[in-house]
């Protein structure tokens, strides 16, 4: 498998080999390693284009390719990443389906299993209030269906789909214009880290690769394909998440727009998306569950809380959100050192999980929690 691994990663380094080109060699000859084992005579009876690939595979520019994508495995690996190849059975159900998707995609973190539900939430780097708001009632209601929330580690929209989701305990997968080992950008590294534990962070460049303004629209190819579902959450009347619309539109995925106030400009690009028949209107997140035959919801595991435990478990509830242990302390009027001994008592038994920042949430569903308002 390794080897497949370097001759497939190889094939991508070839100059105007794209990866519709790679598939099709592939067919031709069962495998990457075939075709950097096959003889020049097996590429004389095509196109004068592949002739000339054959040359560069099985020339100079092959043996460098070869090289290269043994060093970019090792640094993967050494790194604390892993690959999966196109076609093997962990890869990405959804992605598999697009006829120009990766052939080795590298992660960090778990991918979803196969029929999990996906969601993919872009929008502006120049997010408003209003589309902070959105994105996070989007996916507070879509918490109980249990899906993945994709988006590309981004300023504004992305990223902030990102920590809701995290602090949500939901599972979210960020797409890298980069490599692995280049998180970018980098003020994002701890969201990047913290989603590894449930969800993953992924890429097709090698892992030191630094951003380029060419990666972000193949980047956007693979959020589209990942998910059954596109969100465009706020845009402007062009850009990146026009880019990943039209392309989950391409794939044959569900695009949904969410309409906001008809004078801002992060609006209109969700308008201009629902007027051109791009995008279907997205008025209530049921709405999207509906669309997409999520028939049940997954709610989270309920267990009987104890009383002397209750009063932390209400405030939580209530609060819907992470909370700080000084806010958790003032809305409890407890001291913190009481407060805190609770919460260890809790966490102890899987009912609450701290978070980064001293920040604690609530991890189950509690019997007696409809007492509680």
């Amino acid at each position: 498998m390794e080897n497949e691994a370097v001759c497939r990663l190889a094939l991508t380094q070839i100059k105007g080999l794209g990866p519709v080109g790679i598939g099709k060699l592939l067919a031709r000859f069962g495998s990457a390693e075939g075709v950097f084992h096959s003889e020049k005579t097996d590429w004389s009876d095509g196109t004068a284009f592949q002739s000339l690939c054959g040359q560069r595979i099985l020339g100079q520019e092959g043996e460098k390719a070869l090289q290269r994508a043994k060093e970019q495995l090792a640094h993967n690996g050494q790194g604390g990443g892993s690959y999966v190849l196109h076609g093997n059975q962990t890869y990405p159900g959804g992605l598999i389906r697009c006829g120009d998707a990766p052939q080795l995609l590298f992660y960090k973190g778990k991918l979803p299993a196969e029929g999990a539900r996906m969601v993919s939430v872009v929008g502006t780097r120049k997010s408003s209030d209003y589309g902070k708001k959105a994105t996070e009632q989007l996916i507070r209601a879509l918490r109980p269906y249990d899906p993945v929330i994709v988006s590309g580690l981004a300023y504004g929209i992305d990223i902030h789909a990102h920590r809701i989701a995290l602090s949500l305990g939901m599972r979210t997968m960020a797409v890298l214009g980069s490599g692995l080992g280049n998180i970018y950008p980098d003020v994002h590294l701890k969201e990047a880290d913290a989603m590894q534990e449930k969800g993953a962070v992924v890429s097709e460049y090698f892992h030191y690769e630094s951003p380029q303004p060419a990666h972000f629209p193949k980047r956007n190819r693979i959020v589209a394909g990942l998910s059954a579902a596109t969100v465009v959450v706020e845009a402007g009347i062009k850009g990146g998440a026009w880019i990943t619309a039209s392309l989950a539109n391409d794939y044959g995925r569900e695009v949904y727009a969410i309409p906001g106030p008809w004078s801002a400009p992060t609006s209109r690009g969700c308008h201009q998306m629902i007027a051109s028949n791009l995008a279907s209107v997205l008025d209530h997140p049921e709405h999207l569950a509906r669309d997409l035959n999520w028939l049940e919801k997954k709610p989270l595991s309920a267990v009987v809380i104890p009383e002397f435990a209750q009063p932390v478990a209400q405030a939580l509830f209530r609060h819907m959100a992470p909370m700080h242990i000084n806010d958790l302390a003032r809305v409890l009027r407890m001291p913190i050192a009481r407060l805190h001994g609770l919460l260890l008592e809790m966490e102890l038994n899987g009912w609450v999980r701290w978070l980064p920042g001293r920040f604690v949430r609530m991890e189950v569903q509690f019997a007696a929690q409809e007492d509680f308002g």
